[in-house]
């Protein structure tokens, strides 16, 4: 009987002592968007690393397309052909939203998680000129200025030519070149980046849809510039 009883004992202390171990709860990983998602990335953060290179943030606009607008109001014109401009593709992308209205954390990003939301498709139809020569009612317009300018430019790290690597030759060089494709500049032979060189330096790029703001590579082999 004594036995019988350490025997109850024994089991009622370690069922105390004992519990089974929790089952592991599966690990989801937050799925990871493709890259042509405009969710942030982290890399952009920091230039590439590549031993002998130099890298600067710079402005990527969109690039500009040009038509000739029907501007008169014929109900059928002539030489006058409607067509559909594509102004945001169907696609997804990442943005903040608030993740908790209770949470009280003192930095408000904190508060906040990335969510991929739809963005839907959008276009307009336009009145565009097909033969300029026999309709004359029409105006020169730049479609990423009328349509897209809601949209934000981009910041991108951008190859530039190092700053050791920037000799008086190369900046006469991109004077004279600019000059030469109609980008009127005084001073040709003077190796200074004034405001004036700068700011229509910058308005090439943007025309071009070049990366702007920075004496990048694209931008020299674009202008026939040697680095």
């Amino acid at each position: 009987m004594k036995s019988l009883f350490l025997f109850f004992g024994l089991l009622i202390m370690s069922s105390c002592f004992y519990s089974p171990l929790p089952r592991p709860v599966p690990f989801v990983p937050f799925p990871r968007p493709l890259q042509n998602l405009n969710q942030p990335n982290i890399s952009q953060d920091r230039p590439p690393n590549e031993p002998g290179k130099c890298y600067q943030k710079s402005v990527v606009s969109p690039m500009p397309q040009f038509v000739f607008r029907y501007t008169g109001t014929e109900s059928e014109p002539a030489f006058v052909e409607t067509k559909e401009i594509v102004i945001q593709e169907a696609s997804t992308e990442w943005v903040k939203k608030k993740a908790d209205k209770n949470c009280r954390s003192r930095n408000p990003n904190d508060c906040l998680v990335w969510c991929l939301v739809e963005v839907p498709f959008a276009s307009e139809m336009i009145p565009i000129v097909t033969d300029t020569s026999q309709q004359k009612a029409f105006e020169w317009v730049n479609l990423s200025q009328v349509f897209l300018n809601d949209k934000d430019p981009e910041l991108i790290w951008t190859e530039v030519v190092c700053a050791n690597d920037v000799t008086n030759k190369m900046l006469i060089q991109i004077k004279q070149n600019l000059n030469a494709k109609g980008y009127l500049i005084d001073s040709l032979d003077d190796p200074i980046l004034d405001e004036q060189t700068l700011s229509i330096l910058v308005q090439y790029q943007k025309d071009h849809g070049l990366p702007s703001g920075s004496i990048n590579t694209e931008t020299m082999i674009h202008l026939g510039v040697k680095y």
